[in-house]
């Protein structure tokens, strides 16, 4: 469910970790948050998967019946707005830099 490519339901397979059911529905979209993935058991809890960013240990049993939920990065960079925001920063530096110059002669 979530931020994945083509959320929806997979057949249950015990040999699969969270990893393959995120990849078999198309990867991550590029909104989502990865690392705020948690996993909705079947009696209704939820818990929030932990890795390691090494990729050393297990990962956690999948019961038949469960969602794993990847949910949308609330904070995600916007390219345009970014690009936007430095060429002011510099046009302002490069005025300020004139101005020094004109200033001191």
């Amino acid at each position: 469910l979530g931020q994945v490519m083509q959320p929806g339901s997979l057949p249950y397979r015990s040999n699969l970790t969270f990893k393959d059911y995120v990849q078999m529905a198309g990867g991550y979209s590029p909104t989502s948050a990865p690392s705020n993935v948690f996993i909705v058991l079947p009696d209704g809890s939820a818990r929030k998967l932990e890795t390691s960013w090494l990729g050393f240990g297990n990962a956690p049993a999948l019961p038949p019946g469960s969602a794993i939920v990847v949910p949308r990065d609330v904070t995600p960079i916007n390219t345009r707005q970014l690009i936007l925001d430095v060429t002011s920063i510099m046009s302002q530096l490069v005025v300020t830099v004139a101005s020094l110059a004109v200033i001191s002669r």
